[in-house]
C-alpha cells in the first residue's frame, strides 16, 4: 500500500510506517515492528508513544512484555473528520478577520515600498514624487550635481517648489560655497559641511518618502515609502543641521 494515502490523514512518514506495520502483524512486540518497519528501536518506540496520543495504537502486558496494537482504521476517519472540522471553524474565523487583515495589508502597501530607478529620467521620477508631496523637504549632501544629471528636467522641481512655497532646508559641502546654481529662490535654508564629510550619496526626505541618489555615470535612485525610514533620516539631518555652517 502507498503509505502517502496514511500521510494524508496527518501521519508522518514513520508514523505511517509503524501503522501499517501493526496492522500487518497483529498484535507486536517492539522487535516486530523494528523489523519489520526498518526503523531504529528508539525511534519506533518515540513513534508509538505518538500515535498512542492519536489514539491509533494500544498496548497491554503479557507475561511481562508489553504489546502494540493497531487501533481501527476507522480512527483515521475520524482524524480527518475532526481535522475537517477545525479546518472548516479556521476558515469561518479567517473570513472574520479578513475585512481587518486586508485594511491593514492595503495600508502597508500604500505606506511602504522600496522602488529603483536608473538613469536620468529614473532619477527625474523618483525626485517628482518627492516634491510632488508639497511637504518640507531635507536635503543632505547636496552638491549641484542633481541639476546636472536632470539638466532642463529639474526645471519642473524649481518651479513646483517655489510655486507651492515649498519649504528647503539643504546641507551642501564646502566646495559648492560660492556657487549661484545652488538652493532655490524662496524657502530655501542652506547649511555647509566641511569637505571632509562628502560622499556621493546624497538623501532627500519628504513626508514619508526618502530618495537615495547615486549620482555617477551611471545614475540611480532608490525610493523608500516608509515612515519610519523617514523618520530616522530627517533626525539624522536635523543633527548635522546643528554642526552645519551658514
Amino acid at each position: 500500500m502507498d503509505l502517502a494515502v496514511l500521510e494524508s490523514c496527518g501521519l508522518t512518514r514513520n508514523e505511517a510506517k509503524v501503522y501499517f506495520s501493526l496492522l500487518k502483524l497483529g498484535p507486536s512486540e517492539a522487535s516486530r515492528i523494528v523489523s519489520d518497519s526498518g526503523l531504529h528501536r528508539v525511534l519506533v518506540y518515540d513513534v508509538l508513544g505518538r500515535l498512542s496520543e492519536k489514539g491509533l495504537v494500544g498496548s497491554v502486558v503479557r507475561a511481562k512484555t508489553k504489546v502494540f496494537e493497531a487501533a481501527s482504521p476507522k480512527e483515521l476517519i475520524d482524524i480527518m473528520d475532526r481535522r475537517e472540522s477545525d479546518l472548516l471553524l479556521s476558515k469561518r474565523r479567517l473570513q472574520q478577520a479578513y475585512p481587518e487583515l486586508s485594511e491593514l495589508f492595503s495600508n502597508l502597501k500604500q505606506n511602504q515600498g522600496v522602488f529603483f530607478f536608473k538613469g536620468r529620467r529614473g532619477v527625474k521620477a523618483a525626485m517628482d514624487k518627492l516634491f510632488s508631496l508639497n511637504l518640507p523637504v531635507f536635503g543632505l549632501g547636496s552638491s549641484g550635481r542633481t541639476r546636472e544629471v536632470m539638466g532642463s528636467d529639474f526645471k519642473w522641481i524649481r518651479q513646483h517648489v517655489e510655486s507651492h512655497d515649498i519649504p528647503v532646508k539643504m546641507i551642501y559641502y564646502e566646495f559648492a560655497r560660492g556657487r549661484k546654481d545652488i538652493g532655490f529662490k524662496k524657502n530655501c535654508e542652506i547649511r555647509f559641511l566641511p569637505d571632509a564629510y562628502r560622499n556621493p550619496m546624497m538623501v532627500d526626505v519628504s513626508g514619508n518618502v526618502t530618495v537615495i541618489l547615486l549620482l555617477n555615470e551611471d545614475p540611480f535612485a532608490i525610493l523608500i515609502e516608509s515612515q519610519a525610514v523617514a523618520d530616522s533620516f530627517t533626525q539624522y539631518f536635523h543633527f548635522l543641521w546643528t554642526i552645519a555652517k551658514n
